[in-house]
């Protein structure tokens, strides 16, 4: 019911909005989909799915996000796409990585079992431990530039709380929260 609800909402949302797009943003948003495509759909060698390449799935999600969070924003505003609204949207990217990273560590052992390769199977928790670590201390150098590049830079600065909880969830005992693995890291992003 959720997913077809969701669905559903999606569409009446896309319709009502699409009147107030520009156009350039409906080009960027074709590409998202056309992009999305490759992530849900079996189009690539073999009849694989991007999201069962366990190095492409969190690329392809963190992307998504970056995009979607930052570039489609800057795009519908009119804004130029500078190299600070590139940094920004490497920020968020960087930011989001660990979650897609760590959101499969749950599902480790079944993924594991049924001959699912995601990051969390792949790769040793010390492994995704640092590189979630590396990508939030690179995205909170980044939004530290950043918040001292603008003028707004208390609203950055509260920003940088998010990618400072994710490394505080990165740090800790994967296997001591279940909860804090799924829905806890997609909190803090929602932050």
């Amino acid at each position: 019911g959720y997913f077809w609800g969701a669905i559903g909402a999606a569409c009446v949302f896309s319709v009502l909005a699409f009147p107030a797009l520009r156009p350039e943003t409906f080009g960027w948003c074709v590409a998202l989909g056309a992009v999305s495509l490759f992530y849900m759909a079996p189009l690539l060698p073999g009849g694989r799915r991007g999201k069962s390449v366990w190095f492409l799935k969190p690329l392809f999600i963190s992307s998504g996000w970056a995009v979607g969070g930052v570039l489609l924003p800057a795009v519908q505003a009119g804004a130029a796409i500078t190299w600070t609204t590139l940094a920004f949207a490497t920020y968020r990217f960087l930011f989001i990585l660990p979650n897609a990273v760590i959101a499969d560590v749950p599902d480790r052992e079944g993924d594991a079992r049924v001959g699912l390769q995601t990051a969390a199977t792949m790769l040793s928790e010390r492994a995704i431990r640092l590189l979630a670590a590396g990508s939030l201390v690179l995205a909170l150098a980044i939004g530290l530039g950043l918040a001292f590049h603008q003028r707004v830079r208390i609203l950055f600065l509260i920003d940088l709380i998010g990618p400072l909880m994710m490394l505080a969830a990165t740090l800790r005992p994967y296997a001591a929260s279940r909860w804090l693995n799924g829905a806890g890291i997609d909190l803090i992003v929602a932050w």
